[in-house]
């Protein structure tokens, strides 16, 4: 599926200048290089990819149609949203920033863009994501007249992806939706810091989607993305079903059992790798009596 994000290598020199096209390779390489560990730039994107996938949470098709990317190679560069044929781009600066001063100025990179994507006949908006409130309003009273559909906000980072949760209602609310676990810190802080890894790790620009679906295929299936309810073989629910004690359902992607007080969940997605295996197993092995619930119980706990 083409990316909303495409354009010609020359689109940058011709609506902008040789020497700005320049500029923008050299601002995206040095932008790729300095990104090591949980950045400002890290811990702000993935909060975007989990609070916007709990939005899109009741609504799958809707995360198919949300892009992001990194270091996009234009001017205003750190991170890019698409969105339903819009386009968010934000430059991220946690420390002391300003409109003017330096060997090109942040203004600039406003206005550059905006003359890009008026060359592309994109709809975009713009913003500018600063680490404090103060901040927010020093650019806001020093803004030029040309930027002030910029927007400016303020976005506080931990040392931490616990911090980070603690400090953020919205990314906890989301965390909790995602996992479907509500209250659990725990299960919020592991799921949160696998969004932070597949951020990092991801080739972008990429669907909020896959993001999300790689996470949910991880350790333990920590957050259940909706799609289609997944429904197992007939042969497979016939054997389960005959199991005593024992009962399954399926939300989404996920199995959920209990068997005596006893509850819990597959530690693999439905339609995985893993779980195939599952279903192959317990047509092959045929469980039945107590034993049979022991052995698919241990089997649904097996990590792939």
């Amino acid at each position: 599926m083409p990316h909303p994000f495409q354009r010609n290598s020359e689109d940058i020199e011709r609506f902008c200048g040789g020497d700005e096209a320049v500029y923008a390779k050299n601002k995206s390489r040095g932008g790729r290089n300095g990104q090591q560990g949980f950045s400002f730039e890290v811990a702000f994107a993935s909060y975007l990819v989990a609070c916007k996938g709990a939005a899109a949470f009741d609504d799958h098709p809707l995360a198919n149609d949300i892009w992001l990317h990194d270091q996009t190679g234009e001017f205003v560069d750190d991170l890019a949203v698409s969105e339903r044929g819009h386009i968010t781009l934000r430059q991220l600066k946690s420390g002391h920033v300003s409109w003017a001063g330096g060997d090109h100025a942040l203004e600039d990179d406003f206005r550059l863009q905006k003359k890009l994507d008026q060359g592309l006949n994109r709809q975009s908006s713009y913003e500018m994501v600063v680490g404090d409130t103060a901040q927010v309003e020093h650019m806001s009273r020093a803004r030029p007249q040309d930027l002030q559909d910029v927007n400016i906000r303020a976005f506080q980072v931990g040392k931490s992806p616990t911090s980070l949760i603690s400090i953020h209602p919205l990314l906890r609310e989301s965390l909790e939706k995602l996992t479907k676990r509500r209250q659990s810190a725990v299960a919020c802080d592991q799921a949160f810091k696998l969004i932070i890894g597949e951020w990092f790790s991801t080739e972008k620009p990429v669907q909020l989607a896959t993001i999300l679906e790689r996470v949910a295929a991880g350790p333990d299936a920590l957050i259940t993305f909706p799609g289609p309810v997944y429904e197992l073989p007939e042969e497979v629910a016939t054997l389960l079903a005959a199991l005593p004690d024992f009962s399954w359902a399926i939300s989404g992607r996920r199995l959920s059992f209990s068997y005596r007080g006893l509850r819990g969940y597959a530690a693999f997605l439905c339609g995985s790798s893993a779980f195939e295996a599952f279903e192959r197993f317990v047509v092959s092995s045929r469980p039945s009596g107590l034993d049979g619930v022991e052995t698919v119980i241990n089997a649904l706990r097996k990590e792939e």
